[in-house]
């Protein structure tokens, strides 16, 4: 990727793990598309579940020349 990927940690400690695996996804993005001026990424941890473990929401904001798609994912 042309630039490089912006990894945003919300509620949680930065795990460089975690990013190394976002900016490997990440590049993968190319294939699709290979005009991306830009790729922003934020984790957010949502409450902590004892019982089920802890829920994050991911969300994804890539910009291309016309316009910016956005994924997220909503915690089960």
């Amino acid at each position: 990727m042309q630039l490089p990927v912006q990894i945003t940690f919300r509620n949680l400690t930065h795990s460089e793990a975690i990013a190394a695996k976002i900016r490997e996804r990440a590049e993968k993005l190319e294939k699709f598309f290979d005009h991306i001026t830009s790729c922003r990424v934020v984790v957010e941890a949502q409450h902590k579940h004892h019982e089920h473990g802890n829920h994050f929401h991911v969300r994804v904001e890539v910009t291309v020349p016309d316009g910016e798609v956005v994924a997220s994912q909503e915690p089960d």
